[in-house]
């Protein structure tokens, strides 16, 4: 009956983390001294391959990307740049500036909070327990393969825990930090690209008051009493009459007349140009 109930409850256990064993396993990592060397050795080779395998088509691509990405942003601050343009760009760097010297602060202060106390005091931010902790306890709880209780192995420890908690967190925090400027970056340029539009519009809002105006010069001789005056006078009126029907325009290179209908036109042009481009490549 006994032996029964070990084998039922050991196949509990199996089904409960059979799972994450199984991922344990096939990332090389599940603690089983058990196993003979020579499949220790392939286990280690396939991890081997495994790290090389993420770190050759997605690490090594991705910090060549975010290299393109960088000198995407230096060509964005070299090219030329009018002075609102500038000034919104400095905006965006300022914030983010400032919000990346925050982080490394923060993190540098919540780092200090936890490792300060044992350096000076020998008080460990936490509550210490009987099953992982010796007789002097450390930041970091963990089952450690040395006696780390003493002198130098216990200072020795404590210094790599607090080198490793600062290795990890100004990682993420440059991670965070890189996201963050990128994303103020692109914000910037899309405040610059509004004003270029708006520039845009405003040219062809100049332009067609143009046309406005000269056509209100054929309306201004036509409704003049012309009939009235003297017959010099009256071929003047007749002949501004006949120039201004053709109405005084601003062209781009004698191609088009800048105006607000025609940069709709383009604008929708554009927009159909891309739309069949974006069909045929999908």
């Amino acid at each position: 009956m006994k032996v029964t109930d070990e084998l039922k409850n050991s196949n509990d256990y199996e089904w409960a983390i059979g799972m994450t064993k199984l991922g344990l396993k096939v990332c090389g990592v599940w603690p089983n001294i058990k196993r003979p060397n020579w499949l220790r050795t392939l286990i280690s080779i396939r991890v081997t391959i495994a790290t090389l395998i993420v770190a050759i088509f997605t690490l090594i691509p991705g910090l060549f990307a975010l290299v393109k990405l960088f000198d995407d942003i230096s060509a964005d601050w070299s090219r030329p740049r009018s002075e609102v343009e500038r000034n919104i760009m400095l905006k965006t760097a300022t914030v983010t500036r400032n919000v990346t010297i925050f982080a490394y602060i923060l993190v540098i202060w919540v780092i200090l909070i936890h490792h300060l106390p044992l350096w000076v005091a020998g008080i460990v931010p936490r509550t210490p327990t009987n099953l992982t902790d010796g007789s002097r306890a450390l930041v970091m709880q963990t089952i450690y393969f040395y006696d780390e209780t003493l002198t130098p192995t216990f200072e020795i420890t404590a210094t790599c825990q607090f080198m490793s908690s600062l290795v990890a967190g100004s990682s993420y925090t440059t991670i965070d930090c890189v996201f963050g400027a990128l994303i103020l970056h692109v914000s910037g340029q899309l405040q610059i690209l509004e004003v270029k539009v708006q520039n845009l519009c405003d040219h062809y809002n100049k332009a067609t008051q143009y046309v406005d105006k000269s056509t209100k010069i054929y309306h201004a001789a036509y409704n003049s009493e012309w009939v009235n005056l003297e017959k010099r006078n009256m071929y003047q009126i007749i002949m501004i009459i006949n120039r201004a029907q053709k109405p005084l325009i601003v062209t781009a290179g004698k191609f088009a007349p800048i105006s607000l209908s025609t940069f709709a036109k383009l604008i929708k042009t554009s927009a159909g140009y891309m739309s069949v481009l974006l069909a045929v490549k999908t």
